[in-house]
């Protein structure tokens, strides 16, 4: 008993104490830690504390465009476009100083409201810059791919004015974030430190209040628009805790192919096999698996009793395989192969997760589906698109943007230090994480934080005697995508607390990057127009 006793002094020193704790460390617990200072430096902090020697953050315009003008909707718009280089600070040191470059398109006509709406349009990645939406979904030119040719013909797309231009609703500001696009630390900072959720969301938020602050639009109605990783970034920008003057003027939400709560990323998670099942539905049906006139060709109430039966059959089930095989437990698993038309097919596995995995495995026939559209064979990579390498594509979609920027404003793009999309170690080890309290192995359930947030929010406008306005959300995803199935992110959102009639679900043809199709990117055009177009009659909490 001593001789234990001695090891466990000698091993939990303070020394090897504070070693353990110190390798733990991420974004979170470094923002809520002070940097360490020492003697002749501790002015020099104070200082910084204060904010009295930190240069005001700055926005310019680098670039601008005359006068254009646009036909959206059997009308002619006047807009202007910019190029914008915002200098941001951060009086706590949490992260270092950085320029931020984006590409905003504002109305130019003479009678235009100083309060219209302001979108902010993030990609995901991390490590993507908003070059994608930007070109081939919601800026002045659409770059259109058909994936079903590709995948049988090769790569081709082609450009035209894009009548899903927003600029009829709100001005746009495309969002290249820290190590993306042309936006870099300054000072001799480091961009590694820019690697987490929590962070990234709060250089994000600095950068929107300057961007509004600068441009005299502290009044606008502001909406966040986030595509896959892209969703975690806006509702963290509508939580943070330092995100307070931005909060105040968001609107809604604009989630695109967008995943809140990562369990649904692990194959051993009950809302993995819930959320995906839906999307196996989806390409059971694609690849001519389903008797179709029996649902009167209807792919979307065929998916509707795809998500009845995940919630009804499916979750139920896959509880009960912890501690029963019971009678009920094979019903439940005739019910669910008997609605994909597989009955004959497959037999009933011990435990339905097992059935689950045999389902997908029958549907791919053993093939490599693409993770981003799974009507497709990708090979062995099982993650781009057919044909479409995506760093392939982004150089594609440079060499667009250089050619538009200096037809429109006469700019010159550094190509060789413009980064499209960054992997590699620019993303290893980036932390999921942003609020403890709501933290699993994989990152933060940010659909919990977000509700719970906004909860709070509204009640304490109601205190205050203010009219309070509720959040509003829009999930917009593709029927093949296997990244982010598209029931992931509604039965995150309503685990979390938000009612189905608070959620604008919208659910297209496509995969991961569902808007590259010119009829489908269109729709989704109209969908967020009309989105941001609409009041709220009787705002109630979310």
């Amino acid at each position: 008993m001593f001789r234990l006793f001695f090891i466990l002094c000698i091993f939990l020193q303070p020394s090897v104490l504070a070693t353990l704790e110190s390798s733990h460390t991420n974004a979170f617990a470094q923002e809520r830690q002070p940097p360490r200072i020492e003697g002749s430096e501790i002015s020099k902090y104070l200082e910084r504390q204060k904010g009295n020697h930190l240069p005001d953050p700055t926005n310019e315009r680098i670039a601008s465009s005359d006068v254009l003008t646009t036909s959206l909707l059997d009308r002619n718009i006047a807009y202007q476009a910019h190029v914008n280089r915002t200098l941001v600070y951060d009086r706590h040191d949490v992260f270092p100083p950085f320029e931020l470059v984006s590409f905003s398109y504002e109305s130019a006509e003479l009678d235009r409201d100083p309060d219209r709406p302001v979108i902010f349009l993030f990609n995901g990645g991390p490590g993507s810059s908003a070059i994608w939406l930007h070109l081939t979904a919601l800026g002045p030119e659409k770059l259109s791919v058909d994936l079903l040719q590709a995948a049988e013909t090769g790569f081709e797309y082609t450009q035209a004015p894009n009548p899903g231009f927003l600029i009829d609703v709100a001005d746009l500001v495309f969002v290249d974030p820290v190590g993306t696009g042309l936006s870099r630390p300054i000072e001799n900072g480091d961009e590694a430190a820019f690697k987490g959720l929590r962070v990234d969301v709060r250089s994000m938020c600095r950068f929107a209040e300057t961007w509004l602050e600068a441009n005299q639009r502290t009044n606008a109605p502001v909406y966040l628009a986030g595509a896959s990783y892209g969703s975690l970034r806006i509702a963290g920008m509508s939580t943070h805790s330092q995100c307070r003057k931005l909060r105040k003027q968001i609107r809604g939400l604009i989630f695109l192919s967008g995943l809140l709560d990562l369990t649904a990323r692990s194959p051993s998670s009950a809302n993995s096999h819930i959320g995906l099942f839906p999307t196996s539905a989806a390409l059971a049906w694609d690849l001519g698996l389903i008797d179709t006139t029996k649902w009167n060709a209807d792919l979307k109430t065929f998916l509707d009793r795809a998500k009845s039966l995940a919630l009804s059959e499916i979750a139920p089930a896959l509880f009960e395989d912890f501690t029963n095989t019971s009678c009920l437990a094979v019903e439940r698993q005739t019910r669910v192969l008997s609605f994909l038309e597989m009955a004959g097919d497959l037999e009933s596995a011990a435990q339905m997760r097992y059935l689950l995995g045999g389902i997908r495995n029958f549907i791919r026939n053993n093939r490599p589906l693409c993770q981003y559209d799974g009507r497709f064979d990708c090979g062995g990579h099982g993650h781009y698109l057919p044909s479409i390498g995506l760093p392939e594509f982004a150089l594609k979609l440079e060499r667009v943007l250089e050619d538009q920027l200096a037809q429109t404003m006469g700019y010159e793009l550094d190509r060789d230090a413009y980064k499209a999309f960054r992997r590699g170690e620019f993303v290893y080890n980036w932390s999921m994480w942003f609020s403890s309290s709501r933290h699993s192995g994989l990152g933060t359930n940010m659909a919990s934080v977000l509700h719970r947030s906004w909860t709070n929010h509204y009640m304490a406008q109601q205190r205050s005697g203010a009219n309070p306005r509720r959040l509003k959300l829009m999930v917009a995803s593709g029927s093949y995508d296997l990244i982010t199935p598209f029931f992931a992110m509604e039965l995150a959102l309503r685990n979390a607390g938000f009612p189905g009639s608070d959620l604008e679900i919208k659910t297209y043809s496509g995969g991961h990057m569902f808007y590259l199709d010119e009829k489908t990117g269109h729709q989704l055009a109209a969908d967020i127009r009309s989105f941001v177009s609409s009041e709220d009659d009787a705002p109630t909490p979310p």
